[in-house]
């Protein structure tokens, strides 16, 4: 018989971090983003470090502002099972998974690209590619022949 398990988290009733982000009546100092940035990151140090767990589809929508979530995709480091189809949002994909000519296994590298990504996002409140705007299919094509987004001038870089 298979067992069954249950995740019971706290509600989060300021809802998700994109979602806060696309709320133009909030205003984000740059102080607040890197405290953000360093509860994102030791979210991520702590799934990684201490309980070996690779989170698999990390985007702004994976944070309660400021608690992770959906763990639907998860798996334990170290696991050795290997992707063969893609999931999560496109423009936060590790560009190796989006590769489908072979299967890919998840690890704390994949992680970091989509920390890399969340931070982007954080700083400028745009969502990268447009990607909300736009087919999955052509962001996919333009993140596998190499673009990637620039700073953007109020991001305080």
């Amino acid at each position: 018989m298979k067992e069954s398990y249950s995740l019971v988290l706290e509600y989060a009733d300021g809802g998700t971090l994109g979602e806060y982000l696309r709320d133009t009546t909030i205003t984000l100092k740059w102080k607040n983003q890197l405290k953000f940035a360093k509860e994102i990151a030791s979210a991520i140090l702590w799934l990684h470090d201490d309980k070996g767990i690779i989170h698999g589809t990390l985007s702004v929508y994976s944070f309660y502002t400021i608690k992770l979530a959906d763990f639907g995709r998860s798996c334990l480091k170290g696991s050795k099972s290997y992707n063969t189809e893609v999931w999560g949002v496109i423009s936060y994909i590790d560009p190796k998974m989006l590769d489908r000519e072979i299967p890919y296994k998840l690890n704390e590298k994949s992680g970091i690209y989509n920390l890399g990504v969340i931070f982007w996002e954080l700083t400028s409140r745009s969502s990268p590619f447009n990607y909300e705007m736009r087919d999955n299919y052509v962001v996919m094509l333009e993140i596998l022949s190499g673009k990637r987004e620039k700073p953007i001038s109020t991001s305080g870089f």
